[in-house]
């Protein structure tokens, strides 16, 4: 009958069959006079013996995959770092730079927070962005070095004018004096320092 299957031999006689057996989970049979059962594709699972029907064949839930046909039991979860957004993946796709998933089974990937980045694919979590960079934007995959001139402002994750009478390179965590004694000197927001001269 359809749902099982005969395929001319008893395991333990190695003989005959005497009797049809059923499709084991993860497989079924359409047609009555079977050989053999067809698999559930990738992607799908079959948890019950005896199935007619390629529809019986469950899609893996959202998170999860099935990288092989003739899946038993339910799906694999998705490892940290990747996701599945909808049912039936056969593989979880990896987040791209700029998103993470810290958890299996993520169904999608979150976007990095403000003054924070994630530069490859894959991410378990995003990292803060480095002494003297920032970003402004969700879901940064690279952070931006405040320029000459400017200082880092952690608390509004930007950057600020160096004061008058001091200076900094790109990327200084903080500002310095230029050497007034020796005759530098100079107006907010510049790279260096402007020798007066004599007089």
């Amino acid at each position: 009958a359809a749902g099982k299957y005969s395929d001319g031999l008893d395991a333990a006689k190695h003989d005959a069959e005497t009797d049809c057996l059923p499709c084991v989970k993860g497989k079924y049979a359409t047609s009555t006079g079977s050989g053999e059962c067809s698999l559930c594709v990738a992607g799908k699972y079959l948890p019950t013996e005896g199935s007619v029907y390629e529809s019986e064949c469950i899609p893996c839930s959202a998170g999860r995959f099935g990288s092989s046909p003739g899946l038993a039991t339910n799906c694999t979860a998705c490892s940290v770092g990747s996701a599945a957004p909808s049912s039936g993946y056969t593989q979880c796709a990896f987040c791209p730079a700029g998103t993470f998933a810290n958890s299996t089974s993520s169904v999608q990937c979150k976007r990095c927070e403000i003054g924070y980045f994630s530069s490859t694919s894959g991410a378990e979590n995003c990292a803060s962005c480095d002494t003297g960079k920032y970003s402004t934007e969700l879901g940064s995959a690279t952070c931006t070095f405040c320029p000459g001139g400017k200082v880092l402002n952690a608390a509004k994750n930007g950057c600020d004018d160096c004061g008058e009478g001091k200076y900094s390179n790109p990327g200084a965590a903080t500002c310095s004096d230029c050497d007034h004694t020796k005759g530098y000197v100079h107006t907010a927001n510049r790279t260096q320092c402007d020798y007066c001269g004599p007089g």
